[in-house]
């Protein structure tokens, strides 16, 4: 799929494209299994969209995914394991999150997030700029948002009291505060 029909994807139209069998954007999926006590999967593809997939990044203008990618065992490696149970694997599950978002970044990519009714865990993500001290909240369940501009990511569980009414803060308290809360990385 080409970049300019890129935006004219939903969570919806994803994920109806798993349930009815015809395919989606080609781009890179973060897939949650079950087994192995819980594991956070990427699986590279070229239209077909992965069962239990929680989120979707595309590549940005002027990148392109490695044909390897693509063949590599399938389109498929674990990116984190033993996130099941317990909230030190729950952080596993934020942390997982946080790289997923950084390769996409690495590609000048967007990034959209999946309902995620079969795990339970949701989440939300904030974007920071170290040029405004700016914290943003990303809505990823709506749209491709493109991630490309951020210095650093924070990921919280779903309508966690994070940041509030915070229009400006320093890089090591967006950090800080983010690792508290769930998981935080700088995107550099």
């Amino acid at each position: 799929m080409s970049n300019n029909n890129d935006d004219n994807i939903s969570p919806r139209s994803v994920l109806a494209s798993a349930e009815d069998d015809s395919t989606g954007p080609e781009g890179c999926y973060l897939v949650y299994e079950p087994d192995s006590g819980g594991r956070l999967m990427i699986v590279y593809s070229r239209g077909h969209v992965p069962m239990n997939a929680v989120g979707f990044w595309c590549c940005g203008e002027g990148r392109r995914i490695q044909d390897f990618k693509f063949k590599q065992n399938c389109g498929r490696s674990e990116l984190i394991k033993g996130i099941a149970g317990g909230d030190s694997n729950r952080r596993k599950y934020f942390v997982g999150w946080c790289q997923f978002i950084k390769m996409a970044k690495h590609m000048n990519g967007r990034v959209i997030k999946f309902p995620n009714a079969i795990q339970g865990v949701e989440v939300d993500i904030y974007g920071y700029r170290q040029s405004d001290s700016h914290p943003d909240f990303l809505c990823l369940d709506e749209a491709l948002i493109d991630v490309g501009s951020y210095d650093a990511i924070a990921v919280v569980p779903r309508h966690k009291e994070f940041l509030m009414g915070v229009k400006s803060i320093v890089a090591s308290n967006f950090l800080e505060m983010g690792n508290i809360a769930g998981a935080s990385t700088t995107m550099l």
